[in-house]
């Protein structure tokens, strides 16, 4: 099972994906719930990636988000149902973590996104594993591409990762031994993330290399820092 959430900073716009065939009722004006149907060509444009999936989807509009705070983004908040004050405080799990962590795929998480910071690989902004242990959005697709397809069926280069992977891993264990506990806790989360990393270069090493071939070759626009072909190559 895969499930896709789709985040959009600064709000997602109510009309942005509404179905064209219906009137769109102005939040102060929504009195009681109601029930439409619509086609796949009644979808907006934003949606029309998705049309083939029209006749199981649902839409669901007017749901609160106060819980999660305003301003221009919620943050962890949007999938954690929690108030981040402004990114600050990441009080807990967020959905697609969770229900990631209780799938046996070789990717628990991937989230990926832009940032109007193009000279950035990660950011740290919607997606967590606990609370004050964000996880890393990767806003580079060549950098993406290269995590999750090119270790396959390379065990010469599993090797090279693993012995580097072991180096920080016992490095972390020296510094921590002279940390409070405070800094242990972060560190903790550190050496789980980086064995996490270990084992999945494990298995991806392990796939059949002939997979590779089902895969389309990166180009030049993976390169790219337009957020546009950033956010069309993921």
């Amino acid at each position: 099972m895969r499930l896709l959430f789709v985040i959009e900073g600064n709000g997602c716009p109510p009309n942005q994906v509404h179905p064209t065939n219906l009137n769109l009722t102005p939040i102060g004006k929504r009195l009681q719930t109601v029930e439409e149907s619509f086609q796949a060509k009644d979808l907006p444009k934003a949606l029309k990636p998705v049309s083939d999936y029209a006749n199981q989807m649902l839409i669901l509009q007017g749901i609160s988000g106060r819980i999660c705070g305003g301003g221009h983004s919620t943050y962890f908040g949007a999938l954690g149902c929690f108030n981040t004050r402004e990114g600050k405080h990441v009080l807990g799990p967020t959905l697609d973590y969770e229900l990631g962590r209780h799938n046996e795929t070789l990717f628990k998480n991937i989230s990926l996104g832009i940032s109007q910071r193009s000279h950035l690989d990660i950011v740290f902004n919607s997606s967590a594993a606990g609370a004050n242990n964000p996880i890393g959005t990767i806003c580079n697709p060549q950098t993406a591409y290269q995590r999750m397809f090119s270790p396959i069926g390379d065990r010469k280069n599993l090797a090279v990762k693993t012995h580097l992977l072991d180096y920080v891993k016992e490095d972390i264990k020296s510094v921590k031994r002279r940390l409070g506990s405070v800094e242990k806790d972060k560190l903790d989360r550190y050496l789980s993330a980086y064995e996490e990393i270990g084992q999945r270069h494990s298995a991806i090493a392990d796939l059949d290399p002939e997979f590779k071939n089902r895969i389309d070759p990166i180009t030049e626009k993976y390169r790219s820092s337009n957020p546009v072909d950033r956010l069309e190559c993921h």
